[in-house]
Formats: C-alpha cells, structure tokens, sequence
C-alpha cells in the first residue's frame, strides 16, 4: 500500500497579471531551466558520498555556539535509506522549506518505521552566521544534529561533471544505505513532494530484506522525533 499524508503539498502562490508575451517568454524560460536542473540531477546518480561524508563531517555544538568535531562513538546515519539536504543560512529558498522539512523530519520515523532517516548539512561555515540564523529561525527549524561540510569537499564532488557547471542550493539527495546517491533534487522540493515520495517507495521497495544501515564514527544518532 502506497504511504501517502507525510508529503503535504506547497501552497501555490498567486500570479499578478501579466501580457501574453510576458507569459510565453517566462514558460520558456522556465522550461529550459527546468531540462538543465534534470541533466544535472541525472548526472548525480549513482555518485558515491560515503567517504567524504564519513570523514568531513563537523557537528554543530548548541551549547559551545561552535562547530567541532563529533565525539566518538558518535553516529551519523542510521536509516536505510537517508535524505542528504544541503542548505545555508544566505539561502533564501530553504529557508522557506524549512517549516515544510521540519513536519517531514518528524512524520518519517512513522511513516517508514525509521527507515528513512533526514540529515541536514550545512554550507554556513561561519559559527557567528550559524548562531545568527538559529536564533532568528530555530522554530522552523528540522529537529537534530546540524552537521557542515567542512572541507567543502561535498558540495566540490556534486559540482563536478555538471551541464550547468553550478550548483544552486538547496540540493536534497536521496541515497541508499551505502550512501550513493539513488534521487537527486536540485532547487526547492515546493511541487515534488510526491516525486520525492515515488523515490523514497521505490528505493525501499529495491533494499534487500536484511541490509544494514551504515555505521559510522561520526555523529550521533538523529531522533526519531513523534508525528503531530
């Protein structure tokens, strides 16, 4: 049986008035971006992270206000099947995807039996950008560990081979258990919720029956935060 409720559709927004040609250069425009935006998600699939993630991983320490090195025995991925979303605090879109990724992050654990887990990884190297942002967004922020991608290594190998030869956040990976990537999402998940859904039904449905999640020596593990 399909698993539907979790994924709550954006709300569509209202379009001012606009002239017949405005309307057609804007849809075309619109459509070559969005061919581009699938060449580069095509060209992320079946990337392996495992390595880099492993090891360039730093927590951040809401006590300390500092990102620091995980502490041992710390573990980072527990799901089957984990949602890599890489953000920054200057991002205008996942800012606006937050509350939306927040009620995601909580229905998970329920909706797949902890399955599938959410990791946010952040771009903001800065501890005092860090600190700024959480205390003006923390409400809408996803419940967990903030985990920054220190060495920049990360978001080098996704950038690399691209057709468009950027890399726009926000950036959602959907990977397997060995950590290589099975989905990818360039660009707000606002109108693909269900594609995302479809991605995560149909990478459960290919995980053999007794595969392990990944255990590593960094970070802890995420909650499994109650569904409202």
């Amino acid at each position: 049986m399909r698993r539907r409720g979790f994924l709550f559709s954006a709300a569509a927004g209202l379009w001012g008035l606009r002239t017949p040609g405005a309307v057609a250069a804007a849809e075309s425009l619109d459509c070559g971006a969005v061919l581009l935006r699938r060449r580069d998600e095509a060209q992320l699939l079946h990337r392996s992270l495992a390595g880099l993630l492993m090891d360039g991983l730093a927590l951040w320490d809401d006590h300390r206000g500092e990102w620091r090195p995980p502490p041992p025995g710390h573990v980072t991925f527990t799901g089957r099947a984990v949602l890599l979303h890489l953000w920054a605090d200057w991002c205008k879109p996942c800012r606006a995807e937050f509350p939306w990724l927040r009620e995601l992050g909580r229905a998970l654990p329920r909706s797949f039996k902890a399955q599938v887990q959410l990791v946010l990884i952040s771009e903001t190297s800065s501890a005092e950008d860090m600190q700024r942002f959480l205390r003006q967004n923390r409400a809408i922020m996803p419940e967990g560990p903030s985990y920054l991608d220190s060495a920049g290594a990360l978001s080098q190998l996704l950038r690399t081979g691209l057709p468009s030869g950027s890399l726009s956040l926000p950036v959602s990976l959907l990977c397997d258990e060995r950590l290589v990537v099975r989905q990818a999402f360039l660009g707000s998940l606002s109108g693909r919720h269900d594609e995302l859904q479809d991605a995560i039904d149909r990478l459960l449905g290919s995980l053999p029956p007794a595969a392990s999640p990944i255990d590593s020596k960094m970070g802890s593990k995420v909650a499994a935060p109650s569904t409202r």
